[in-house]
């Protein structure tokens, strides 16, 4: 299982996994788990421009929660269902989706910063209408890795320009997050409607490389950059860390 013991990042996740605790969703839904990639990128981004550890607590507790609300409501199977238990299934899943929305808005209110709540707000609908667009063109037959980039990395290349990090730095933390997300064989209709799945690995694995070599020294932490650098072998598949 991934580790880091060296600073907050222990820390910064036990305050997720306090916030994320509801004992009812835990008995009766799989466990909360974002990759390591996305993880890391996340703590790294937000540690190096907060202030204090608690705004380091708070943004990454909502960035993850949010995330983890968007992955819920994309997993909710359409059409008709079955049997009783089948619908209760998908209606918990709906309201553990909405549970974490509501989490991650009122760690950011504890923060006290209306530009932030702006920030996730205008990312989070744009990362529904990506989403939207991925799914009615496999629908089509077709495929667009602009629309799989701005779902799963649109709240961070958001945060990334607030902070005001470089445009290599964007790049390189979308491709990233795309490329593990795609390396992690989730299971959502997104992800199993995708054709040539692993060509498209490949080419962001190529990119990847080329935006590590363009980044300035100093943008990246050596530990950062040493896992994109994992990330780019062909057999990295990456982990899950439970929240």
């Amino acid at each position: 299982m991934f580790q880091q013991k060296i600073d907050g990042l222990d820390n910064a996740l036990s305050y997720v996994r306090k916030r994320a605790n509801y004992p009812y969703l835990k008995e009766n839904l799989a466990q909360l788990a974002s990759i390591d990639t996305e993880v890391l990128i996340s703590y790294e981004l937000i540690n190096k421009h907060s202030h204090t550890n608690k705004e380091l607590n708070h943004i990454m507790c909502a960035l993850l929660l949010i995330k983890q609300a968007l992955d819920i409501h994309e997993s909710v199977t359409e059409g008709n269902l079955t049997s009783e238990k089948m619908r209760k299934q998908r209606q918990l899943t709906v309201l553990a989706g909405d549970f974490y929305s509501g989490l991650y808005y009122r760690e950011l209110a504890m923060l006290e910063k209306p530009q932030l709540i702006e920030i996730f707000a205008e990312a989070i609908a744009g990362i529904n209408q990506a989403r939207a667009n991925s799914y009615q063109a496999l629908q089509a037959g077709k495929f667009k890795i602009e629309n799989l980039i701005l779902a799963e990395s649109y709240i961070h290349q958001h945060l990334a320009r607030y902070f005001g990090e470089s445009t290599e730095y964007i790049n390189v933390i979308k491709t990233a997050m795309t490329l593990a997300r795609l390396k992690g064989n989730k299971n959502n209709v997104i992800d199993v409607k995708i054709e040539a799945k692993n060509l498209w690995i490949q080419f962001l694995e190529t990119e990847l490389t080329k935006q590590l070599n363009k980044i300035k020294n100093g943008e990246l932490s050596d530990r950062l950059k040493n896992h994109l650098t994992a990330l780019i072998q062909p057999k990295h598949e990456g982990e899950l860390i439970i929240l």
